[in-house]
Protein backbone atom coordinates (compact mmCIF):
# COMPACT_ATOMS: atom_id res chain seq x y z
CA UNK A 1 0.00 0.00 0.00
CA UNK A 2 1.61 3.56 -0.71
CA UNK A 3 1.96 5.98 1.69
CA UNK A 4 -0.65 9.00 1.62
CA UNK A 5 0.33 12.09 3.49
CA UNK A 6 0.90 15.85 2.63
CA UNK A 7 4.68 15.90 3.61
CA UNK A 8 5.29 12.80 1.32
CA UNK A 9 3.21 13.77 -1.92
CA UNK A 10 4.76 17.44 -1.55
CA UNK A 11 8.56 16.01 -1.69
CA UNK A 12 7.49 13.90 -4.52
CA UNK A 13 6.14 17.05 -6.41
CA UNK A 14 9.29 18.72 -6.19
CA UNK A 15 11.20 15.51 -7.23
CA UNK A 16 9.82 16.31 -10.56
CA UNK A 17 13.32 17.03 -12.29
CA UNK A 18 16.80 16.41 -11.34
CA UNK A 19 17.56 16.70 -7.65
CA UNK A 20 20.10 17.40 -4.95
CA UNK A 21 20.16 18.34 -1.17
CA UNK A 22 21.63 21.27 0.02
CA UNK A 23 21.36 21.43 3.18
CA UNK A 24 22.90 19.65 4.92
CA UNK A 25 25.78 19.97 2.71
CA UNK A 26 26.42 17.39 0.28
CA UNK A 27 29.75 16.21 -0.86
CA UNK A 28 31.11 18.19 -2.35
CA UNK A 29 28.18 20.63 -3.48
CA UNK A 30 28.78 23.96 -4.40
CA UNK A 31 24.85 25.39 -3.79
CA UNK A 32 24.87 24.86 0.19
CA UNK A 33 25.36 27.46 2.12
CA UNK A 34 28.46 27.93 3.74
CA UNK A 35 29.71 24.34 2.69
CA UNK A 36 33.54 23.94 3.79
CA UNK A 37 35.93 23.52 0.50
CA UNK A 38 36.68 20.01 -0.96
CA UNK A 39 39.29 18.37 0.25
CA UNK A 40 42.40 18.00 -2.34
CA UNK A 41 42.58 17.08 -4.83
CA UNK A 42 39.10 17.30 -5.36
CA UNK A 43 36.81 20.19 -6.91
CA UNK A 44 33.50 21.22 -6.13
CA UNK A 45 31.03 18.80 -8.19
CA UNK A 46 28.75 21.01 -10.15
CA UNK A 47 26.90 17.98 -10.89
CA UNK A 48 25.37 16.98 -8.38
CA UNK A 49 21.83 16.43 -9.28
CA UNK A 50 22.83 13.69 -12.00
CA UNK A 51 22.33 10.41 -11.61
CA UNK A 52 24.95 7.98 -10.18
CA UNK A 53 23.43 5.19 -11.86
CA UNK A 54 21.55 5.09 -15.16
CA UNK A 55 19.72 1.59 -16.82
CA UNK A 56 21.93 -0.66 -15.06
CA UNK A 57 25.51 1.09 -15.36
CA UNK A 58 27.63 3.01 -12.79
CA UNK A 59 28.07 6.53 -13.49
CA UNK A 60 29.61 7.30 -9.90
CA UNK A 61 30.29 4.95 -6.75
CA UNK A 62 27.35 4.72 -4.09
CA UNK A 63 27.43 8.06 -2.23
CA UNK A 64 29.40 9.57 -5.45
CA UNK A 65 32.31 10.05 -3.51
CA UNK A 66 34.41 7.93 -1.03
CA UNK A 67 36.37 10.41 0.40
CA UNK A 68 34.73 12.31 3.18
CA UNK A 69 34.64 15.84 4.84
CA UNK A 70 36.73 15.23 7.60
CA UNK A 71 34.72 16.90 10.45
CA UNK A 72 30.50 17.13 10.32
CA UNK A 73 28.84 20.00 8.36
CA UNK A 74 26.29 19.78 10.82
CA UNK A 75 25.18 18.21 14.29
CA UNK A 76 21.65 16.72 15.33
CA UNK A 77 20.24 15.15 18.07
CA UNK A 78 18.19 11.87 18.26
CA UNK A 79 15.06 12.50 18.36
CA UNK A 80 15.11 15.32 16.73
CA UNK A 81 13.31 16.77 13.55
CA UNK A 82 15.80 18.10 10.67
CA UNK A 83 15.18 20.29 7.75
CA UNK A 84 16.47 18.83 4.41
CA UNK A 85 16.42 21.96 1.61
CA UNK A 86 16.59 20.74 -1.87
CA UNK A 87 18.01 22.36 -5.15
CA UNK A 88 15.97 21.50 -8.32
CA UNK A 89 18.27 21.59 -11.11
CA UNK A 90 16.11 20.97 -14.25
CA UNK A 91 12.38 20.33 -15.59
CA UNK A 92 12.98 17.06 -17.16
CA UNK A 93 9.43 15.66 -16.51
CA UNK A 94 10.87 12.36 -14.35
CA UNK A 95 7.46 12.89 -12.55
CA UNK A 96 8.15 12.08 -9.07
CA UNK A 97 9.62 8.42 -8.07
CA UNK A 98 10.63 6.53 -4.70
CA UNK A 99 13.01 7.81 -2.35
CA UNK A 100 14.35 7.69 0.88
CA UNK A 101 16.76 9.22 3.83
CA UNK A 102 19.15 6.96 5.08
CA UNK A 103 22.05 6.95 7.56
CA UNK A 104 25.28 4.75 7.47
CA UNK A 105 27.52 4.53 10.72
CA UNK A 106 30.48 2.43 8.91
CA UNK A 107 31.39 4.52 6.55
CA UNK A 108 28.62 4.22 3.99
CA UNK A 109 29.22 0.39 3.97
CA UNK A 110 25.56 -0.18 5.33
CA UNK A 111 22.60 2.05 5.59
CA UNK A 112 19.02 1.78 7.73
CA UNK A 113 16.04 3.87 6.46
CA UNK A 114 15.40 6.75 8.65
CA UNK A 115 12.49 7.64 6.36
CA UNK A 116 10.57 6.60 3.22
CA UNK A 117 9.02 9.32 0.76
CA UNK A 118 7.13 7.45 -1.90
CA UNK A 119 5.38 9.23 -4.32
CA UNK A 120 1.31 8.60 -4.79
CA UNK A 121 0.41 9.56 -8.19
CA UNK A 122 1.53 11.66 -11.48
CA UNK A 123 2.53 15.52 -11.68
CA UNK A 124 0.42 17.37 -13.51
CA UNK A 125 3.46 20.09 -13.65
CA UNK A 126 7.01 20.05 -13.51
CA UNK A 127 6.98 23.24 -11.41
CA UNK A 128 8.47 22.96 -7.83
CA UNK A 129 5.62 23.43 -5.00
CA UNK A 130 8.39 23.34 -1.99
CA UNK A 131 12.27 23.16 -1.26
CA UNK A 132 12.35 21.89 2.41
CA UNK A 133 11.39 18.20 3.94
CA UNK A 134 11.79 17.13 7.36
CA UNK A 135 12.96 13.99 8.94
CA UNK A 136 12.43 12.69 11.81
CA UNK A 137 15.22 10.68 13.91
CA UNK A 138 14.33 8.21 16.02
CA UNK A 139 14.93 8.75 19.48
CA UNK A 140 17.18 6.02 19.82
CA UNK A 141 19.34 6.46 16.79
CA UNK A 142 23.16 6.14 17.99
CA UNK A 143 25.22 8.58 18.53
CA UNK A 144 28.03 9.11 16.36
CA UNK A 145 30.88 12.36 15.34
CA UNK A 146 30.73 11.23 11.95
CA UNK A 147 27.60 9.49 10.58
CA UNK A 148 26.49 9.26 6.55
CA UNK A 149 23.13 10.74 5.72
CA UNK A 150 21.41 9.91 2.49
CA UNK A 151 19.12 10.71 0.27
CA UNK A 152 18.26 8.24 -2.63
CA UNK A 153 15.75 8.48 -5.42
CA UNK A 154 14.26 6.21 -8.32
CA UNK A 155 12.76 8.16 -11.17
CA UNK A 156 9.59 7.86 -12.13
CA UNK A 157 9.72 8.79 -15.75
CA UNK A 158 12.55 8.55 -18.29
CA UNK A 159 15.34 6.63 -18.52
CA UNK A 160 15.60 4.28 -15.45
CA UNK A 161 18.34 6.13 -13.40
CA UNK A 162 19.41 5.73 -9.51
CA UNK A 163 20.21 9.50 -7.82
CA UNK A 164 22.08 9.87 -4.38
CA UNK A 165 23.46 12.43 -2.41
CA UNK A 166 25.37 12.05 1.20
CA UNK A 167 26.03 14.19 4.07
CA UNK A 168 28.73 13.83 6.59
CA UNK A 169 26.56 14.48 9.86
CA UNK A 170 27.59 14.22 13.55
CA UNK A 171 24.36 12.74 15.78
CA UNK A 172 24.35 13.15 19.45
CA UNK A 173 22.98 10.69 21.00
CA UNK A 174 23.97 7.32 23.19
CA UNK A 175 25.74 4.17 22.10
CA UNK A 176 23.41 1.69 20.97
CA UNK A 177 22.15 0.47 17.95
CA UNK A 178 18.70 0.86 15.78
CA UNK A 179 17.38 -1.38 13.02
CA UNK A 180 14.95 -0.98 10.27
CA UNK A 181 15.20 -1.67 6.70
CA UNK A 182 18.02 -1.58 4.32
CA UNK A 183 18.39 1.13 1.82
CA UNK A 184 16.76 -0.17 -1.67
CA UNK A 185 19.40 0.96 -4.09
CA UNK A 186 17.98 -0.08 -8.18
CA UNK A 187 18.93 0.78 -11.50
CA UNK A 188 22.43 0.26 -10.76
CA UNK A 189 24.99 -2.70 -10.87
CA UNK A 190 23.89 -6.11 -9.34
CA UNK A 191 20.15 -4.72 -8.38
CA UNK A 192 17.45 -4.65 -9.15
CA UNK A 193 15.47 -3.07 -12.53
CA UNK A 194 12.62 -0.81 -11.30
CA UNK A 195 10.72 0.17 -14.62
CA UNK A 196 8.85 3.25 -15.58
CA UNK A 197 5.72 3.53 -13.45
CA UNK A 198 4.79 6.35 -14.57
CA UNK A 199 1.21 6.25 -13.51
CA UNK A 200 1.28 3.20 -11.11
CA UNK A 201 3.21 3.91 -7.93
CA UNK A 202 3.17 0.33 -7.05
CA UNK A 203 5.86 -0.13 -9.55
CA UNK A 204 8.92 -1.56 -7.93
CA UNK A 205 6.98 -0.85 -4.15
CA UNK A 206 8.12 -4.48 -2.93
CA UNK A 207 11.66 -3.50 -2.96
CA UNK A 208 10.80 -0.77 -0.27
CA UNK A 209 8.37 -2.36 1.95
CA UNK A 210 9.75 -5.75 1.85
CA UNK A 211 13.16 -5.00 2.19
CA UNK A 212 16.18 -7.20 4.06
CA UNK A 213 16.60 -5.77 7.75
CA UNK A 214 19.79 -4.39 8.93
CA UNK A 215 21.05 -3.11 12.43
CA UNK A 216 23.24 -0.56 12.63
CA UNK A 217 25.46 0.68 15.63
CA UNK A 218 27.29 4.06 16.70
CA UNK A 219 29.36 5.01 19.89
CA UNK A 220 28.15 7.61 21.34
CA UNK A 221 28.43 11.40 20.73
CA UNK A 222 27.47 13.87 23.67
CA UNK A 223 28.46 16.90 21.49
Amino acid sequence: MLLKTSSIFTLATLVAGHMTFTKPCARFTPYGKNCPSPPPPLDWDYDMTTAIGSEGTAVMPICRYSQTYSKPTETWNAGSSVNINFLKDDVTGHYGGHCEFSISYDGGKTFVVLQHCFYNGPSTSDVPQVFNYSVNLPPNLPGSSHAVFAWTWVNASGNREYYMNCADVAIVGSAGSYSGKQMTIANYPGYPRIPEFLGNYNTGIQYYTNGTQVTVTGPGFSG
